[in-house]
């Protein structure tokens, strides 16, 4: 007659049973098999590309947002609905003329060039970069705004736009804190109706006289060294 305590069945840990097994005879393939499936790690899955695919995203969505910034054909309410919710409050503008602060005057300079100036912008290239922490980063862009006041003429200016931007930790939301214009002075100059030809005949100038001046240093250098090191060389 069996007791209770017989009739149950008995519970072995996982633990025990692996190294009940490893200490085992091997009595076969199969032993082995078991043992080996049981102790064999499972591997790590695959992580998944997340930083360049937000590098390419952010891209994308900076490229989309200069073309609508540097468009003065984008109406008002395409800009409010497009463009206006990445502004930060306390978003700053800056180029070589003008510096401001605070979304209020960011958004009346915003519509009002956009009314009052007629120009569109190339995109050569555009770089992101993120911090450290990945909530943020920079943006720059290099490209020409072409300048069409004239109808008979178009100024294409070589400008270079910086943006600095926050985001939440799953990229949901976005918003641009800084964006400085920075101009090539010589392609202002240069693109002047008029301008060109008197312009490269200064540069010519300046070239060869800055060669000559830096010539005449190098020169001067070479033979103070020179005289320098003969005069320890003698002594010794």
């Amino acid at each position: 007659m069996t007791t209770p305590s017989n009739a149950r069945a008995h519970k072995r840990s996982p633990i025990r049973e692996i190294h009940s097994a490893g200490a085992a005879p091997q009595n076969g393939a199969a032993n082995r098999v078991a043992i080996e499936a049981t102790i064999t790690p499972v591997p790590a899955p695959v992580p998944t590309p997340t930083h360049a695919v937000a590098i390419a995203e952010l891209e994308r969505r900076f490229t989309e947002l200069t073309n609508l910034l540097y468009d003065t054909s984008v109406p008002a309410p395409v800009l409010k609905e497009k463009v206006f919710p990445f502004l930060a409050p306390d978003i700053e503008f800056r180029d070589p003329w003008v510096k401001a602060s605070g979304l209020r005057h960011f958004w009346i300079g915003l519509k009002g060039f956009h009314a009052v100036i007629r120009f569109d912008f190339c995109i050569s290239q555009l770089a992101v970069k993120l911090n450290e922490r990945g909530d943020g980063g920079r943006v720059t862009v290099d490209g020409v705004m072409n300048l069409n006041q004239l109808v008979v003429y178009t100024y294409p200016l070589r400008t270079i736009l910086v943006y600095e931007f926050t985001m939440t930790p799953d990229g949901q939301r976005l918003q641009i804190t800084s964006l400085e214009e920075m101009w090539s002075l010589g392609d202002l100059i240069e693109n002047l109706p008029g301008a060109k030809r008197p312009y490269e005949l200064y540069r010519r100038f300046f070239g060869y006289l800055f060669g000559g001046m830096f010539w005449v240093a190098a020169t001067a250098k070479d033979r103070l060294t020179n005289a320098a090191a003969g005069k320890k060389a003698a002594a010794a």
